[in-house]
Order: C-alpha cells, then sequence, then structure tokens
C-alpha cells in the first residue's frame, strides 16, 4: 500500500490522475465494447423489432446500475476517506459490508423483477412486436440481478484502494467473454434477444469471480469476510448516504430513459431504435467521461481525509480541465462521423436517418459534460450528501423531465432530441457554483485552523 500511499500524497497531480484514471477509462471503455456489442450483433439480424428491444431494456441496466453505485460508489468512497484518515481496519469492514449488501441486494431485485415482468414489459413502452422480445431479455437478465450488480460494485470499490489496474482487468474478462459468446449465440444458435442477455449475464459472472479472488488473495485493505461485515460505526450510514447520490442519478437517467421511449414510441419503431444506437454512441463520450471521474474519485477523496485542501483543489481543477479537452474532441468526432456509426448497426434508411440527427445533437453539449460528474463525486467526498444528491436529481429530473416534456409538445421529435443537451448545459452551471463554493469554503476552514493552531 505504500506505493499507493505515496501515489496519493506527493505524485504530480496530473501523473496521479492519470495513473488512477487511465485505468478507469480503458474499463469504461471496456463497458461501452460491452454495451456496444448486443446491438451491434443483434442489429446485424436487421430485425428493427429487436434492436428497438434492446433499446426498452436498457432502463433495467441503469437500475442495476444504481444498486451498484449505491454500494460501490459509497463504499469506494467511504473506503478513500478511512484510508486517509489511517483507519484501515474500519475500510475492510466498509469493504465487506458494501460486497454483500450488493449481493443480496441482486437477488432481491432480481426476484422481484421475474414476479412483476409482465408490468414492467408494458411499463418500459414496450408494444406490437417488441413486447415478447422485451420479456425475452429482461427475464435472463433478472436471473443474472446478483452477479451484474456485485460485479458493477465491485469494480468500483477496487478503486479505493487504488487498484484502477485489477478494475480494468475484471472489466476486460467480462467483456471478452461477452464478445465471443454473442455472434455465437445471436447469430450461429438464432437466440436473438436471448443470446444477448445470456452473453451477458455469463460476461458479468466471470468478472465477479476475478475480482472476489483478488479481493481474497491480493487486496491488502479490502475484505469480503463475514466476520468483517458491520454496518455499525456510522459505516451503513455512510456509504448508503454517499452513494445515494449517483444511484440516485442513475435510477433517474432510468426512469428518463423509461420517459424518453414512451415518447419515442408515437413516433415509431424505428424512432425507438434509431435512439437505441444512437445513445450507444453519446455513451461512449459519457463513459469515458464518467472514466476520468471515478479515476479521480480516489485522489479526491483521500486529499480531503487527510486535509490538504491544495492538493484537492489542484485534483479537482486538473480532471475539469482534462474532461473539457477529451469531452470537446471526442464530441467533434462523433458528430462528423455519426452517419457511418449509426449506419454499422443496421441497414435501414429511417433508423440512419433519425439515429444520425439524433447522436449529433446528443453530443453538441459534451464538451461540458465533465461538470456533470466531478461537482457530484466531490461533493460525495466532502460529506455534503443534500448538494451531491440535489445535483443528481438536478440533471435528469428537474431538469429534464419539465424539459423533455414541453419540448416534446412544442417540437414533437426534434424537441426530444434537444432536451438531455439543455439539461447537461443547465447542470453545468448548477454544479460548478455548488462545487467552488463548497471547496472555498473547505479551504478557507483549514486556512483559519492552521491560524489558530
Amino acid at each position: 500500500m505504500i506505493d499507493k500511499i505515496e501515489l496519493f500524497e506527493n505524485t504530480k497531480i496530473s501523473k496521479a490522475v492519470w495513473n488512477l484514471a487511465l485505468p478507469t477509462i480503458l474499463s469504461m471503455v471496456v463497458i461501452i465494447i460491452y454495451n456496444i456489442a448486443d446491438t451491434y450483433f443483434i442489429g446485424q439480424t436487421n430485425n428493427t423489432s429487436m434492436v428497438a428491444a434492446i433499446s426498452l431494456s436498457m432502463p433495467l441496466f441503469l437500475l442495476f446500475n444504481a444498486i451498484g453505485n449505491l454500494f460501490g460508489t459509497g463504499g469506494s468512497t467511504t473506503i478513500s476517506r478511512n484510508l486517509g484518515e489511517k483507519r484501515e481496519a474500519r475500510a475492510k469492514k466498509v469493504s465487506s459490508f458494501s460486497y454483500w449488501c450488493s449481493l443480496l441486494s441482486g437477488i432481491i431485485f432480481g426476484a422481484a423483477i421475474l414476479l412483476l415482468r409482465n408490468n414492467i414489459v408494458s411499463l418500459l413502452g414496450a408494444n406490437g412486436d417488441t413486447k415478447e422480445f422485451v420479456f425475452q431479455y429482461i427475464s435472463i437478465l433478472a436471473l443474472g440481478a446478483p452477479l451484474i450488480i456485485l460485479s458493477f460494485a465491485s469494480g468500483i470499490i477496487l478503486r479505493s484502494e487504488g487498484a484502477s489496474k485489477q478494475s480494468m482487468i475484471g472489466s476486460i474478462i467480462g467483456t471478452i467473454t461477452n464478445i465471443i459468446l454473442d455472434p455465437i449465440l445471436i447469430l450461429h444458435f438464432n437466440l436473438g434477444v436471448e443470446g444477448a442477455a445470456i452473453a451477458t449475464v455469463v460476461g458479468n459472472a466471470f468478472s465477479t469471480i476475478y475480482y472476489t479472488q483478488y479481493i481474497i488473495r491480493k487486496s491488502s485493505y479490502l475484505s469480503i469476510k463475514f466476520s468483517d461485515f458491520s454496518g455499525k460505526d456510522k459505516i451503513l450510514i455512510n456509504v448508503v448516504s454517499i452513494g445515494l447520490a449517483g444511484s440516485i442519478a442513475d435510477a433517474m437517467m432510468s426512469f428518463v430513459n423509461i420517459l424518453y421511449n414512451n415518447f419515442l414510441s408515437s413516433y415509431g419503431t424505428a424512432a425507438i431504435a434509431a435512439a437505441g444506437i444512437s445513445l450507444k454512441g453519446s455513451f461512449i463520450l459519457a463513459m469515458i467521461i464518467i472514466g476520468l471521474a471515478t479515476g479521480a474519485q480516489p485522489l479526491i477523496g483521500y486529499n480531503f481525509g487527510s486535509k490538504n485542501t491544495k492538493r484537492l483543489k489542484d485534483s479537482i481543477n486538473y480532471t475539469l480541465k482534462m474532461g473539457i479537452i477529451i469531452g470537446t474532441l471526442i464530441s467533434i468526432i462523433l458528430i462528423i462521423f455519426a452517419r457511418p456509426f449509426v449506419s454499422s448497426f443496421i441497414d435501414d434508411s429511417e433508423v440512419i436517418r433519425i439515429g444520425t440527427s439524433m447522436l449529433r445533437i446528443l453530443n453538441s453539449s459534451g464538451c461540458i459534460l465533465i461538470f456533470n460528474f466531478i461537482p457530484m463525486i466531490a461533493l460525495q467526498a466532502f460529506g455534503k450528501v443534500k448538494a451531491s444528491l440535489f445535483l443528481s436529481i438536478a440533471r435528469q429530473g428537474i431538469i429534464f423531465v419539465p424539459t423533455a416534456i414541453i419540448a416534446n409538445n412544442l417540437f414533437k421529435l426534434n424537441g426530444l432530441m434537444w432536451s438531455q443537451p439543455i439539461a447537461d448545459f443547465a447542470t453545468f452551471i448548477i454544479g460548478s457554483i455548488l462545487l467552488y463554493s463548497e471547496l472555498n469554503k473547505i479551504i478557507k476552514e483549514e486556512k483559519d485552523r492552521e491560524i489558530i493552531a
């Protein structure tokens, strides 16, 4: 752990951020490939209804992420802060608590989906030909919910002690498994959406196995032992309160996705399929930015815990600057190559036309997307749960929902496409104000403490 403490405390900020963020970004790239693979191979069937079904089922996957984020991000941030405070024994208790709660939540959530799947299919906006495909897809995902949620949470928890490389390896293992199985199950055995779902579950199972054996055999400050499991000493409160903001953000994304798909259903199956493909494109940008932000999270949490305000501020500012540069470059590429990207998934002129326009619009806010995540992550590390929670709700709820409803009513499909970039720019303003007002307050308090001392 000595080298990781050195990384958190003394390594040059740019080097420390990239040392932590690069493996995390690569992990996110792997997740992107993972996410795109199902849609791509389903698209090779040229069955628009199947492609639409994958898109309609996305809110369920986002809910899995929400639960994984609750215990993954909440646990990771709490562990990082404890390591910064030299409370290693408590860090082990937090990791064990987060691990087993993730698994139990997956079991409960998966069972609930199986019991309510008929209602869920309708809620997701499926109708006509897409109904049966959505039913098949979510039924298999529900069975694999414990492994999917645990895989997501465990990958985040590993980063708390600086094991970003191992987190990336776990993601790569799952993705390679998924990519190998997709063409075999979807195309060779003609299993369609069921094959895509099976490949996803098996891929996550392999990732979970890798993360679990790493924690048991190689981790110095993480544990999954039952003897370390505890929600006492405010562990439950800390993990849940810190993870709640990110979890609600994912849950809100799920809700927004359902709302979005229900709006799109009035424009036909082609519009839903186009949205599914174009959202994969915008997902590339979002996941890379999230990878950068999440990679910097342990550094931010550690330096807040150790009261190193200069290093804390420098870490935040450097990550934001890199996020702006990366976001701008990727947005330009996606906007220029929008049509070839969409057409590579499916040979349908209407889907390509709508998807190309949608992908360009969705990426118009890419330059400031980093401000949708770093302020929330920093506020979580500062223990400002209410502010972080408000920010997570603001983007996808307070701002996006009314914007989408009004834009859809006034400007139809084109207005609906622009609702997300509008929400992103509004969140950029709100997030900047909340982040820097709180950061300046922390710096002032620390200066006052040094003067008194």
